[in-house]
């Protein structure tokens, strides 16, 4: 098998929740630091997302949740199940937990859309107003440079949101114009991972152990300034700085 991680940065997964649970311990044996687990899709929830994350946090892997967002459904819609996914006593947001992150993409392989730029911007930004309300932190974004560039046609105004980047076979990842440097960064698709049976996408932290801890920290309204949906979109700028 592959080697897939080195000691010179700071290496994750991100594994669907319609996967079935696998030995998470395995993955911290091979310096596996973080993970992002899928808690939704669309308006779905995941049906293995609590097991999940409860077998990651007992593994001593930092975790984080994502959502694949959808064009045919409504943004609040689709994050009320990212909510309900954490209503209960477990699984539960940790402060030490990464911070939500939305995944926007198209919608299929055949680059199918069932709205325009404007209506999934305006389906991002009820997503994020409603999730931010419900944890108290600033939401990543992630997406690759082709949607962004083709279906969002370089948007700046999410451009303050955590970068979490797909780009597969390169030594360094393109980005949208609007952002400057990433946060993270998906570099490998559907590996095969020693002792962990479902197959699971490859990320990078973009910094040290110290800077995902204070990259957390920096996500907690208080620390950065609250998302609030513009009365005028043209102007609307997303708060706290990027990467």
């Amino acid at each position: 098998m592959e080697a897939l991680f080195d000691s010179t940065r700071l290496h994750g997964i991100d594994v669907s929740a319609f996967a079935e649970p696998a030995d998470w311990g395995a993955l911290r044996e091979q310096s596996v630091t973080f993970a992002f687990i899928e808690c939704a899709r669309g308006t779905e929830k995941g049906r293995y997302f609590s097991e999940q994350w409860n077998r990651c946090a007992v593994a001593g892997i930092r975790k984080g949740a994502y959502q694949r967002l959808f064009s045919h459904a409504p943004g609040a819609d689709q994050a009320e199940a990212f909510v309900a996914a954490f209503r209960g006593q477990s699984p539960r947001l940790a402060p030490d937990d990464l911070p939500p992150a939305l995944d926007a993409e198209y919608d299929d392989d055949r680059d199918t859309m069932h709205t325009d730029r404007a209506g999934f911007t305006k389906l991002l930004r009820s997503w994020i107003a409603v999730v931010q309300r419900a944890f108290k932190r600033l939401p990543i974004l992630y997406t690759s440079w082709r949607f962004w560039h083709e279906f969002m046609a370089e948007a700046e105004e999410f451009s303050r949101l955590p970068l979490w980047i797909a780009h597969y076979g390169v030594t360094k990842p393109q980005l949208p114009q609007a952002w400057h440097n990433y946060t993270f960064w998906q570099h490998a698709k559907e590996k095969c991972i020693e002792g962990f049976s479902p197959t699971v996408d490859l990320d990078i932290f973009n910094g040290s152990e110290s800077d995902l801890s204070n990259f957390i920290l920096g996500s907690r309204t208080g620390c950065l300034p609250s998302f609030i949906p513009p009365r005028n979109a043209s102007n609307f700028q997303a708060p706290g700085p990027g990467r």
